[in-house]
């Protein structure tokens, strides 16, 4: 079966290459041109995205390949390594436009190009690393659209829940940017459910309970919102109830996001049903996101040592600052039996403690 990786990737690089375009103000034809020309042929091999786009799932994956599919994701680094290729590849790289360019590699600003992608390319830049200056474009370009207010708090739930380091800047922007959201458009159920994630994740649970309701209420088809409560419902303990609410949102969705299939696999893990888990996790549409920490964790449970710690090893490639402590004190869990049990299940599968 053919994957959606070659379309993913394809996504990933026109999108760098539009700001790379805005930022230098040049063409299509004039950006092949610097970036793909006879002085920087081996710009392919550099970042492996012609090579990547037509790679089809075949044998097994080793760590090489995953170091490869990590690298991909770093998407601001992408576009850092696009524009200084293509500064040096100016005719006169010392020019002041040039120049200028040089230190402002990391301002990553969504633009209108951007935006007039369609929204689906717009969300997947949104999640993506992108800079201290993130929440700028966009919403400087339109600052009443509600949508761009809700994926830029999710960008920085990314930040605060993630990284590994210092979460309270990151919290607190996001917290601004979800209730804004909800202020500019309070009828979008999808403003009601990113706001009630990020209030989950900030302990007020009352609150975020309310406000899942209140999603649920203004749109009872809107399948993220009972994705994302499966998720929040699972680490609450009301097990049955996370399964439930994530077969929902698979129902309403006949195209469902890879965290779908996240959210179904955590809950079937947190269930004991650790062979569906398996079966979910090891889809294409999910494998190799940070879902693989759960399909460890199930492995490990069912005794199988060999491939969890095999998975626990390819998920440390992507997430080398993974620590099993900072995942346990940021998830929003309320039930510690349930807390207890997915530390076990990485503990056995060799995740860091």
């Amino acid at each position: 079966m053919v994957d959606e990786f070659p379309a993913l990737v394809a996504q990933r690089n026109h999108l760098a290459s539009l700001i790379v375009r805005r930022r230098l103000h040049i063409d299509e034809a004039q950006f092949e041109k610097l970036a793909y020309g006879p002085r920087h042929a081996g710009l392919a091999d550099t970042y492996r995205l012609r090579k990547l786009a037509d790679r089809q799932r075949s044998g097994p994956v080793d760590c090489r390949q995953e170091r490869i599919l990590a690298g991909l994701n770093a998407h601001s680094g992408l576009v850092d390594d696009l524009l200084r290729i293509c500064l040096q590849s100016f005719p006169d790289a010392s020019q002041p436009a040039a120049q200028a360019q040089k230190t402002q590699c990391s301002d990553h600003i969504l633009d209108h190009a951007t935006l007039s992608s369609g929204p689906e390319l717009y969300k997947l830049l949104c999640i993506w690393p992108i800079g201290e200056s993130r929440d700028r474009g966009a919403v400087t370009l339109d600052p009443h659209y509600a949508e761009a207010y809700r994926w830029l708090a999710m960008n920085h739930w990314m930040g605060w829940v993630h990284s590994g380091g210092p979460t309270e800047s990151n919290r607190d922007v996001a917290l601004q940017l979800a209730r804004k959201a909800v202020v500019i458009d309070p009828n979008d159920a999808g403003c009601r459910w990113v706001l009630a994630y990020l209030l989950a994740y900030a302990r007020d649970f009352a609150e975020a309970d309310a406000q899942f309701a209140k999603a649920i209420e203004l749109d009872p088809n809107e399948a993220d919102t009972f994705a994302a409560l499966s998720h929040i419902t699972v680490l609450a303990g009301r097990i049955d109830e996370g399964l439930e609410h994530a077969r929902k949102a698979f129902r309403l969705n006949p195209f469902p996001a890879s965290w779908y299939y996240l959210a179904l696999g955590q809950a079937q893990y947190a269930a004991g049903q650790y062979e569906a888990a398996v079966e979910t996790l090891r889809r294409d549409e999910t494998y190799r996101t940070s879902s693989r920490r759960f399909l460890a964790a199930s492995l490990a449970q069912l005794g199988r040592l060999d491939e969890a710690r095999a998975e626990t090893e390819l998920f440390l490639v992507a997430n080398p600052g993974f620590s099993t402590r900072h995942w346990a004190v940021t998830e929003p869990f309320r039930d510690a039996r349930t807390l207890d049990h997915f530390v076990d299940g990485y503990r056995k599968a060799g995740l860091p403690a």
